[in-house]
């Protein structure tokens, strides 16, 4: 709306001074630190600023809008839990998302949007911060140039200029006065010598350029947010797509999973248990072969299934055959679950398996909200679907995947009373993150294979060599839970085989 953007333009100065001081804030949070506990701390800030921000143009928070400000500081605590880039990486898109669509839901009625509502004004907001990148110098120059009474404007321009001759006066006798400083106390030079010693000639372009982007990031953000450009509300589309042309194709498909379904009772489910596989074919054999396949069938189903309630016009023979490819989806979904758990049984785990379970169950819950769709179209599927998705990653992140597989698998090879091998020590060793450090510290010398024995020490001498390389920078500024546990392993393999 064009009030708040007025709002923005006549208090230019306090937006301003709230974007230097959030790049200030964003730049001291994380520079050369994505994981460090400054970054829950600066989505903290961040949610204080925008609350500032939206009191300056009268708004309030939303009520619902606590389920955006957990999710991102749950994602920020995950984030300075875990060692893991890839959850680190995601953490930062999710958080990016969830911001976004925070402030959409602020500025806008959202509860009519669907999919293609929510990513068109998603892709707009971010259009729009790319070419709102010169508002924070046009409005600094529209602010100072803009007509005020002679006396009025003479004192502005008087205050400005005194305002940098001061500042220029500063540095110039800090330049003196803080050597001085320094060689007169040394409490005092401890202090800012900790402090100065961080910083490097070289590192100051960095400063430069995150402070500048952590700056604009603020401005332009809350500026494109203001302007309230987009739609309100969507025209509603009239669905002309016939709905016989639906129902002949999902009545063939239809039939087709019907069939494939009662196969998968008979044969994986009862046939399983009753020793009715294919010759000379492994449960793990079976399980692989139609594993992949079934994932991405059941994923076109989905697609297939939301194209249909989109396009063609409602009819109730089209609803129900719609239902039974959901309900065949969650039989194909049980079904590739319980293959890869056939599959895990005989190889363990690994992130990938864990990875694709976690689709699984995600993909399970977002074909119920579908089948809910199917009789009720004002049901909020996006919404559901940013919940769903959300809620069971922040567990995923939580659960430090990388540590689970090296205790379930050392689990169940001690279980099964085998030893471990060089293979079964490299694979640990060799995952996304040093979360599994803790696990692989507590190894001791009779759960090793003696004919690797030598070996499996080897490796895990290299690995923990690199885990305390990774973990000697380690201070208040980068701490993470995750890479002080790792820090703390390598002192327990170490009092444990005396290595380095």
């Amino acid at each position: 709306m064009e009030r708040y953007i007025e709002k923005i333009k006549e208090e230019y100065p306090f937006f301003a001074a709230l974007s230097l001081l959030y790049g200030i804030i964003f730049t001291v949070s994380l520079y050369e630190n994505i994981s460090g506990i400054t970054f829950p701390i600066c989505i903290g800030i961040t949610i204080i600023f925008i609350k500032i921000f939206l009191k300056k143009l009268g708004l309030k928070l939303k009520k619902d809008s606590w389920i955006y400000i957990t999710g991102m500081l749950l994602l920020g605590i995950s984030t300075a839990c875990t060692t893991s880039y890839f959850f680190i990486f995601f953490n930062w898109v999710g958080t990016a998302l969830l911001l976004t669509v925070f402030m959409l839901h602020q500025f806008y009625d959202d509860t009519s949007w669907n999919f293609g509502g929510y990513l068109k004004r998603i892709i707009l907001l971010g259009i729009g911060i790319i070419e709102s990148t010169p508002a924070l110098y046009v409005g600094g120059v529209r602010y100072l140039t803009r007509d005020h009474t002679g006396e009025d404007k003479a004192k502005k321009k008087n205050m400005l200029i005194a305002v940098l001759i001061g500042i220029v006066i500063a540095a110039l006798l800090l330049l003196i006065i803080f050597p001085v400083l320094l060689s007169s106390d040394a409490i005092f030079a401890g202090i800012f010598g900790n402090v100065l010693k961080h910083i490097k000639i070289g590192m100051v372009p960095g400063y430069i350029v995150l402070f500048i982007a952590g700056v604009h990031l603020c401005y332009t953000f809350f500026y494109t947010a203001s302007k309230k450009n987009f739609a309100e509300t969507d025209k509603e589309k009239k669905k002309n797509g016939n709905a016989v042309i639906a129902i002949t194709f999902t009545g063939i498909i239809s039939a087709i999973y019907v069939l494939y379904c009662i196969i998968q009772i008979f044969f994986l489910f009862i046939g399983v248990k009753k020793g009715l596989l294919p010759a000379n074919t492994t449960y793990a054999e079976y399980a692989r072969g139609g594993f992949w396949q079934l994932l991405f069938v059941s994923a076109l189903n989905f697609i297939i299934v939301i194209l249909c309630l989109y396009i063609f016009k409602e009819n109730k023979i089209l609803n129900i055959i719609l239902t039974i490819v959901c309900s065949c989806t969650f039989i194909m979904l049980i079904s590739a679950a319980y293959r890869m758990l056939l599959y895990i049984g005989a190889y363990h785990l690994t992130f990938l398996r864990i990875l694709v379970l976690w689709s699984l169950l995600v993909l399970g819950f977002v074909m119920c909200g579908v089948v809910i769709s199917i009789y009720k179209r004002n049901f909020p599927m996006f919404r559901y679907t940013m919940v769903i998705a959300f809620g069971l990653y922040i567990f995923l992140s939580f659960s430090q995947p990388d540590w689970m597989i090296a205790k379930y698998n050392i689990t169940h090879i001690q279980a099964e009373n085998k030893k471990l091998k060089f293979n079964d020590i490299a694979e640990l060793t060799d995952m996304w993150s040093e979360d599994a450090a803790p696990v692989l510290a507590d190894l001791k010398s009779e759960d090793m294979d003696s004919e690797d024995i030598d070996n499996v020490k080897d490796v895990l001498a290299e690995y923990f060599r690199g885990v305390k390389k990774d973990q000697s920078d380690l201070n208040l500024r980068n701490w993470n839970l995750g890479r002080y546990k790792a820090k703390k392993a390598v002192e327990n393999f170490q009092k444990g085989t005396g290595i380095f």
